[in-house]
């Protein structure tokens, strides 16, 4: 079926190129650019976060990644394990948001993190993850709860969280 259509669109191209108008004259296929979007500015940041409960972590640091759209899309503060071994193999803080949706609410503020193979996330969006007017900066304090990797899935259908966690601290970009 596939095939026939891209047959069909191939003859329909050739037969609009080659024109039926007599006059000799191939018509000019009109070309269409699709619209461009602007890419986000990312910087670099200062990191001072505490994590304590079931997998405590210090991170602080000058390391990690400040991604701030120009309009739209959600602000995103990353920090990986690459740069801040105290989080185990691809552990990783991630806190994203506010995300604005036309003619609606915001998605409030998330945070996501990996600590050695387990996946915490904050309990209330919005609660205790506040982000700077200009979006240069974060300050959280905040809960996190979580489960050991390949069942976070499934913790979010059901009562089954069993890591508890707490996240404080800032980010600053530069």
């Amino acid at each position: 079926m596939v095939l026939v259509g891209v047959v069909a669109l191939t003859f329909s191209v050739a037969l609009a190129a080659c024109g039926s108008g007599g006059s000799g004259k191939a018509k000019t296929p009109t070309v269409t650019t699709p619209p461009t979007t602007v890419a986000p500015r990312t910087t670099r940041l200062n990191v001072n976060l505490v994590i304590t409960g079931d997998q405590p972590a210090t991170i602080q640091g000058a390391k990690g990644t400040c991604s701030l759209p120009a309009t739209g899309q959600r602000n995103t503060y990353a920090v990986v394990a690459v740069d801040y071994p105290q989080l185990g193999n691809l552990g990783s803080v991630r806190i994203w948001g506010p995300t604005a949706l036309p003619n609606q609410s915001p998605i409030p503020p998330t945070v996501k993190v990996y600590i050695n193979s387990l996946g915490f996330i904050s309990a209330f969006a919005n609660r205790g993850i506040t982000v700077s007017a200009d979006g240069q900066s974060v300050d959280v304090d905040t809960d996190l709860y979580g489960a050991p990797a390949g069942s976070f899935a499934d913790s979010l259908l059901g009562p089954t969280w069993t890591l508890h966690g707490h996240i404080t601290g800032s980010i600053r970009c530069t």
